[in-house]
């Protein structure tokens, strides 16, 4: 059994516990932080949810519109995880407009280039910059009806 036979190598091993059980005590502090922000994140998820059947249930809404709604809502809610969102960056307001514009041609080029209008002006696209938006569709859902005059162009 090896144990500390001078002041200085006792000074020296009281030094060490403390340094180890200092830095044990920051490690369970990060965890614990780390799993309660966690825990938020999924109990305002829950709560979200938990509140949209609560408003589907006190406006009376059909139980295949709002199964429909809710099925939409959780897909909608994953798919938003997957990627940060424009509207989560707050520095992104900083950008001047020409910078916000060819930000945005460069997130969208992706989709533009299946087209076949976009891919024969791929050099001008960068004009569409102000009339691009995403928007989230439902499967079944009414883009347009017979007669309509159309506003915009989805693909």
């Amino acid at each position: 059994e090896v144990v500390p036979e001078t002041t200085g190598e006792r000074i020296y091993a009281v030094v060490v516990i403390l340094f180890a059980m200092i830095a044990f005590s920051s490690f369970v502090s990060i965890l614990t932080a780390s799993m309660n922000q966690l825990q938020n994140l999924s109990s305002n998820e829950s709560r979200q949810f938990w509140l949209l059947r609560r408003y589907l249930r006190d406006w009376n809404v059909r139980r295949k519109v709002g199964i429909r709604v809710q099925r939409y809502c959780e897909y909608a809610y994953q798919k938003q995880k997957c990627k940060v969102q424009e509207s989560e960056v707050s520095l992104l307001s900083l950008l001047s407009e020409p910078l916000r514009l060819e930000l945005k041609h460069e997130t969208f080029s992706g989709y533009l280039q299946g087209h076949p209008l976009f891919r024969l002006c791929s050099d001008q696209s960068r004009v569409f910059g102000r009339a691009l938006n995403a928007t989230n569709l439902a499967h079944q859902d009414i883009i347009f009806a017979c007669g309509e005059q159309a506003s915009r162009l989805v693909f």
